[in-house]
């Protein structure tokens, strides 16, 4: 189910600003759209219906995560237009602005696609909603996207990076958003974040060869990258021992089908 941030921030989500956010991005509309150009294929001769509507499904996700970013981009060099600042204004701004930036909230664009005389299809922004990531769903929006579509930190940036993303996503365990995050979604029981999730991250920084020797002797795992990518924070601070066995094993086992999977390929 949903979880919308406008109540929880009704004096930085109020009607006008968002309606200014929705103006700027439909005014910046002939720019943007020359990022489009070529991506929208023709429909070819014999192409049937599957074909054709598989074709407008991928430009329509390009377009919306695009739409996202640039949706944020803005909401974040939007300042408050209050008459009168009081330090209560200014801290709900200052935590608006956090969230935005982790992509701890997501915009869930209301988009009106137009087909044109010419085959091509145009787009006109007409609402935002933001809501919690993690709580939006495919039929109220939510658009996810293959590991090949979204800009990754340099760290994950790598063939194994994006193959360790590609497989984990493949099997349920998580999801690529089209504006760029990604959502954790094993929640079998006792594996709810972040405590699955912290395994994964001590998993993947071993698997990506980032995990260092520290000064006391023990692992220091690279954490930043994948919290900051899926908006989980805190995963040093959860004991190895609070995941059930099951779970890890789980965990483990994918880790270790990449593995083989690349000595496999490595042979030939």
């Amino acid at each position: 189910m949903k979880h919308y941030a406008n109540a929880d921030f009704r004096h930085v989500l109020g009607e006008e600003r968002i309606q200014r956010t929705v103006e700027a991005v439909n005014l910046a509309a002939t720019v943007i759209n020359i990022s489009f150009q070529g991506l929208y294929k023709p429909i070819e001769v014999g192409m049937d219906f599957e074909g054709i509507r598989e074709r407008e499904k991928e430009f329509k996700k390009t377009v919306t995560s695009t739409l996202q970013q640039i949706t944020r981009k803005i909401e974040l060099a939007t300042g408050a237009t209050w008459a009168l600042e009081t330090e209560a204004l200014k801290a709900e701004e200052e935590k608006w602005h956090e969230l935005v930036e982790s992509c701890a909230v997501v915009p869930v664009l209301k988009i009106e696609w137009r087909h044109l005389p010419d085959g091509n299809l145009s787009w006109t922004l007409k609402g935002i909603e933001w809501c919690y990531a993690g709580t939006e769903n495919e039929e109220d929006g939510e658009v996810s996207v293959d590991v090949g579509k979204i800009t990754l930190p340099k760290l994950l940036d790598c063939e194994k990076g994006r193959r360790m993303l590609e497989v984990f996503e493949k099997k349920g365990y998580i999801k690529l958003m089209a504006d760029g995050h990604a959502k954790w979604c094993l929640n079998k029981r006792a594996s709810k974040c972040p405590v699955a999730f912290a395994c994964f991250v001590t998993e993947a920084s071993d698997y990506l060869g980032v995990t260092v020797k520290g000064s006391n002797g023990l692992p220091r795992y690279r954490r930043k990258e994948l919290e900051e990518l899926f908006g989980i924070y805190g995963t040093s601070r959860k004991e190895s021992s609070e995941i059930s066995p099951e779970v890890r094993k789980e965990i483990k086992n994918v880790f270790k089908s990449i593995g083989l999977e690349e000595q496999d390929f490595n042979k030939y």
